[in-house]
């Protein structure tokens, strides 16, 4: 049905090849009937409202026709929610790389001094700096500069653990910051550097 987008009103889910009893197996429990409305926005489906053995004697079209308008509801919540968070990740997102930009950087610092010094954590921050950047613009163009610059946010990016944070700095300066490390430890994370890359990490923060 989600596949699809289509209603559908199963009087007995037994009669129905499509059903599969495995979840009445594993919850020893017996599903008779079943309804199922589609949350739709823009011609997608973006989940499935399921009502699990209701009694369909009064469940009528009035029922249906209000189910129908709080999927419809549903679905334009979950989209605005969608946007907002697209607009807002937009705001921190540096447009060339991918990578979190330097607004971003100074509130998620901030956060992290917080939480490490009150609860006696580490973390490490990474300067990253790109010798002879401005050769290759002079050379290739700002075109090339900037599809290199996006492969290398791509390769720092995709070294990093789930916790771990990488921002572009600023021009060919990228900054990482690795919650919970410390400063041997952030001397060994396999980030891609070129030879003469700058690397400094911080120690615990104090009050």
């Amino acid at each position: 049905m989600a596949k699809h987008g289509e209603q559908l009103i199963v009087p007995d889910v037994y009669t129905d090849p499509r059903f599969a009893k495995r979840i009445d197996d594993m919850t020893k429990l017996r599903t008779h009937s079943m309804i199922c409305v589609p949350l739709r926005a823009k011609h997608r489906t973006l989940g499935v409202i399921q009502l699990i053995n209701c009694v369909l004697d009064n469940f009528g079209d009035r029922e249906l026709f209000f189910l129908q308008a709080i999927c419809d509801y549903a679905a334009i919540a979950i989209e605005n929610a969608r946007s907002v968070e697209r607009i807002q990740e937009l705001t921190i997102t540096d447009d060339c790389t991918g990578l979190y930009n330097a607004r971003h950087l100074y509130k998620t610092l901030e956060s992290e001094v917080y939480r490490s010094a009150r609860f006696g954590h580490e973390f490490s921050v990474i300067f990253i700096d790109l010798d002879h950047f401005k050769n290759v613009n002079d050379t290739h163009g700002h075109l090339i500069g900037s599809k290199l610059l996006a492969e290398i946010g791509y390769f720092i990016k995709s070294h990093l653990r789930l916790i771990d944070y990488a921002f572009r700095y600023g021009g060919d300066e990228f900054v990482i910051l690795l919650p919970q490390t410390s400063k041997d430890a952030a001397m060994v994370v396999p980030i891609p550097m070129t030879p003469r890359a700058r690397m400094r990490s911080s120690a615990r923060p104090t009050r």
